[in-house]
């Protein structure tokens, strides 16, 4: 499946080539193109020199690929995934729509960061691989892997997905998520901290305190689950082989470091004759240089250091605690342009509502372009200088 970011004036969109000409006045394509499907992307079939393209508006949305690059998915976003997956399928149910015609790759799957919404492609009349676990190894990939109770829900999820194939994807794999949920209420009853009322994506049986006496006592007990997943207690035994290892490897090295012995090198100004001394002076041992480091700077118009770039990922957006660099201005979108080091400083845009330019030219949706020093770099309204 080969898809492409275009953009027109004031929308973003994510678009997909169709072979052949499609019959446009089947149901699948109807229903998709009145819109307004919770958790389906707005798509719009259209004509471009005799080929068909089917336009996904993903606007002021970011995909899960390029949103969680840098960064861990704990157990509330989990959660929040598939309460949205549940409602989802519900609303094709609702709408008649096979759910195989849903693209589960991550880097078609969108999130709205303002209404933590999700929303995923659909394909009418797809034939393809359905890809959830693309999905699921994506998360496997960026696990909060503190959370010992997110880490076995989801391999747990995995391997039964494995087994199963899509037909888990239609109630079963909700009951297994449920753990989770089922964890968080008695870690609620545990600490005494007072349940919000909430909307929850699966319906919860009453855990008596009876059910879980050590947690009245503040204890540390772990759920009971009824196995273990393959996959999960490989993780947990390589976690405490490697910290064996890495326990053996320090004490082999301290033991090496205290028996050894520095070699005595030779005095070589003890032979160069006192003549030479006074003529040439003594030569003054330099250790090693280490090259130069380079800092790179953002800079305003008038010359003043905006930022100082850290050599390494710069996400930029006005969303305080999903960005590094923040900028409160009404054009900046929440999380609008990402500065990626590799050696060099590459500028891409993220799907920002109001764009990203170089040297006056705006990027697309995620594109990247490489920085000199010298380049204007205009966010929106601001505008800052790269050296």
């Amino acid at each position: 499946m080969q898809m492409e970011y275009v953009r027109n004036l004031h929308s973003n969109y994510l678009r997909m080539e169709l072979i052949g000409k499609p019959q446009e006045r089947r149901y699948q394509y109807c229903i998709l193109g009145r819109g307004g499907i919770n958790g389906l992307l707005d798509c719009e079939l259209r004509y471009l020199d005799d080929r068909a393209f089917l336009y996904y508006d993903i606007t002021s949305r970011q995909n899960l690929s390029q949103l969680y690059a840098g960064r861990l998915i704990d157990r509330q976003w989990f959660l929040d995934f598939f309460q949205a997956l549940q409602r989802l399928q519900r609303e094709l149910e609702r709408f008649l729509l096979e759910e195989k015609g849903c693209v589960w790759n991550p880097e078609y799957l969108f999130q709205d960061l303002e209404r933590n919404k999700f929303y995923c492609v659909y394909v009418p009349y797809y034939e393809g691989e359905c890809e959830f676990d693309k999905l699921l190894d994506f998360m496997i990939q960026h696990l909060d892997y503190g959370d010992d109770g997110l880490v076995e829900c989801i391999y747990r999820v995995s391997d039964r997905f494995h087994e199963m194939g899509i037909t888990y994807l239609e109630g079963q794999i909700f009951k297994d998520v449920e753990v989770l949920v089922v964890e968080q209420s008695s870690w609620v009853l545990a600490t005494g901290v007072e349940r919000q009322q909430e909307e929850t994506m699966v319906s919860i049986a009453d855990t008596s305190l009876q059910d879980v006496p050590a947690y009245e006592k503040g204890a540390d007990v772990e759920l009971p689950f009824k196995d273990k997943p393959g996959r999960f207690s490989f993780w947990e035994n390589r976690r405490k082989r490697e910290r064996n290892e890495r326990n053996s490897y320090r004490e082999s090295m301290q033991r090496q470091i205290g028996g050894m012995k520095v070699a005595e090198e030779p005095d070589y100004m003890a032979q160069i004759s006192s003549e030479e001394t006074q003529e040439y002076g003594n030569t003054i041992y330099m250790e090693e240089m280490k090259p130069r480091e380079v800092i790179h700077r953002l800079y305003t118009p008038d010359g003043t250091v905006d930022v100082v770039l850290p050599q390494k990922d710069v996400l930029i957006g006005k969303k305080q605690d999903k960005v590094d660099v923040a900028i409160q201005d009404a054009s900046i979108s929440r999380l609008h342009a990402k500065l990626i080091y590799d050696g060099e400083y590459y500028l891409e845009d993220m799907n920002s509502t109001n764009g990203t330019f170089k040297n006056g030219l705006r990027l697309l949706p995620y594109e990247k372009r490489l920085l000199e020093p010298g380049d204007e770099v205009r966010l929106g309204k601001c505008v800052l200088i790269f050296r």
